[in-house]
């Protein structure tokens, strides 16, 4: 049964194999009657009667869709597909241009099935007056006919139509709020709306996930080259590196995604798509955390699989500033004197003042330090309150000989803190130096000066530096320690420039490139190759 579906199916989207049919048939059918009769007596099947027999089949040409969408949804296979390319053809439908859309998808036997279709098909069901199709590089959900696997309709997606209508809605009442702004209708249709429109846009991030992690495809399926790192993270154990990264696929498109490694076993292990308005903020507990700073919403995922985690209301709905420091999630919003601070790993709130933030936090070099110095240096901020905690934490730096290099710098901030009752900008720039052990990196810059380029990897607790120097494209690691001691150590290696984004850890650094991720440990600057960008296929298992 299922078999003839498949070729009435075949037959109506395909009009020339049907019309060649026809044909055939009719001329199979006038050689009949012409030499193969037994007698005169026979009937004879009159031309009027072929003709009405050719009137339903044009129609049904005519009305296709209207018949094989049902038909391949309800008898067809169901399975996740992927757009890999579109590409304009010379057709246009309704004075409107026609796209081939290539599309693949995995069949019943796990095997990659390639095909296509044009926009001027309306493959979509349930049908509707208006049809949106999945863009390049878009997964979704088909059914297709297990005998003719070219023969699939996609499966509207819900959650999109829906958020589509709501935006429209949306549009309207914003219209309608610029024309009469005191209406309190219309603005409590529009509050009403952005939260649906919020809840909506939480299960299509979800469903996006299991979509991708059922289609079975691997990063080095899709992805030809790595072009930009922007970010690297790590699990709490180090077992698990997350890259956030910019690739190019194999249908020539730049896209956006974020990669989970194994460290241990050096391989890739799930992949997760991120558009423009998406950025990472870190990694807290095994949990990833991203911002969609579009519609002011905080996600999370877990870092190995990146399967959805749910996020408490008062976090998901992040109508702020989202900062991840440590294990520190920073609630900055430009409107208030204090913002809060959530401590992810123990639920607890604490409060830090907007100067803290714009003078302290947003101007420190976070990505250098462990994730264990990164937390005591907030701490260290948040309790730094009132000009009376600045004084008390200058006149603690100048009592610990262990600290004589920020010693000036104490002295400094103490002398701009006197006779004052409120904290100035200069206590706050002050104290980030002195955390940020600045002297020691004035020091380092000016050894380092002797190379073309240097890019710093980690900074210990006692103000310890780590590099890499780039000197006629030969690299060396770089070490400046707190007894003045500048150690230079040549690697067998030549590169063009230093461009990598880097995590601190204990033992050692991460670091990734458009080339790929790399580990260097800190005692003789030994670099070990995690996954090769530039040879991904290499990467996969059998």
């Amino acid at each position: 049964m299922r078999q003839i579906i498949a070729y009435i199916v075949f037959l109506l989207n395909n009009p020339l194999a049907s019309a060649t049919l026809v044909v055939i048939s009719a001329a199979i059918l006038g050689l009949y009657q012409k030499y193969f009769r037994r007698s005169k007596t026979d009937p004879k099947v009159p031309a009027t009667a072929l003709l009405i027999l050719l009137f339903p089949i044009a129609m049904s040409f005519a009305f296709a869709s209207y018949i094989t969408n049902p038909l391949m949804y309800y008898f067809g296979v169901e399975t996740n597909g992927r757009v890999v390319s579109i590409e304009s053809i010379p057709e246009t439908y309704n004075e409107r241009q026609v796209y081939r859309h290539h599309v693949i998808f995995r069949n019943e036997a796990d095997e990659i099935i390639e095909t296509s279709f044009k926009t001027s098909d309306f493959n979509v069901y349930p049908i509707s007056n208006s049809v949106r199709y999945p863009s390049s590089g878009e997964n979704f959900t088909l059914r297709y006919m297990a005998h003719a696997p070219s023969e699939f309709v996609i499966i509207r997606d819900e959650t999109k139509h829906k958020l589509a209508e709501l935006y429209q809605e949306r549009s309207t009442l914003q219209e309608k709020i610029e024309l009469d702004p005191t209406e309190k209708l219309y603005k409590d249709q529009l509050a009403k709306i952005e939260l649906e429109i919020k809840e909506l846009q939480g299960e299509e991030k979800k469903d996006e996930v299991e979509t991708l992690t059922e289609l079975d495809y691997s990063f080095e399926d899709i992805a030809s080259e790595v072009t930009t790192v922007d970010s690297i993270h790590f699990s709490p154990t180090h077992e698990i590196a997350l890259v956030n990264l910019r690739y190019k696929g194999y249908d020539g498109r730049s896209e956006d995604a974020l990669i989970s490694i194994s460290l241990k076993n050096q391989l890739i292990l799930n992949m997760l798509p991120i558009d423009a308005f998406e950025k990472v903020i870190g990694v807290v507990d095994n949990k990833l955390y991203l911002h969609d700073w579009s519609d002011e919403h905080l996600f999370s995922y877990h870092i190995e699989t990146l399967e959805p985690v749910t996020l408490e209301p008062e976090l998901a709905n992040a109508d702020w500033d989202p900062i991840l420091v440590g294990d520190y999630l920073i609630k900055h919003s430009h409107s208030t004197n204090q913002n809060t601070v959530h401590f992810l790993t123990t639920e607890t709130n604490y409060e830090m003042p907007q100067d803290s933030i714009q003078h302290m936090v947003r101007n420190h070099d976070w990505e250098i330090l462990t994730i264990e110095q990164q937390n005591n240096h907030i701490e260290t901020m948040m309790k730094l309150q009132s000009i009376s905690d600045f004084r008390q934490y200058f006149n603690a730096i100048l009592a610990d000989e262990s600290m004589t290099h920020k010693h000036n710098t104490a002295n400094s901030a103490l002398f701009h803190s006197q006779g004052k009752t409120e904290v100035n900008t200069m206590s706050y720039v002050l104290t980030n130096q002195m955390l940020e052990h600045s002297v020691l990196k004035t020091e380092f810059s000016n050894q380092t000066k002797r190379y073309d380029s240097h890019e710093v990897m980690g900074q210990e607790a006692d103000g310890s530096l780590y590099a890499l120097g780039l000197k006629d494209g030969n690299l060396f690691g770089l070490k400046q320690s707190l007894a003045d001691n500048f150690i230079e150590i040549p690697l067998d290696l030549r590169v063009e420039k230093l461009d990598f984004e880097n995590r601190h850890y204990d033992d050692g650094f991460l670091i990734a490139s458009k080339n790929g991720l790399f580990k260097v440990t800190k005692d003789n600057f030994t670099i070990t190759t995690i996954i090769d960008f530039n040879n991904l296929k290499s990467n996969q298992t059998d």
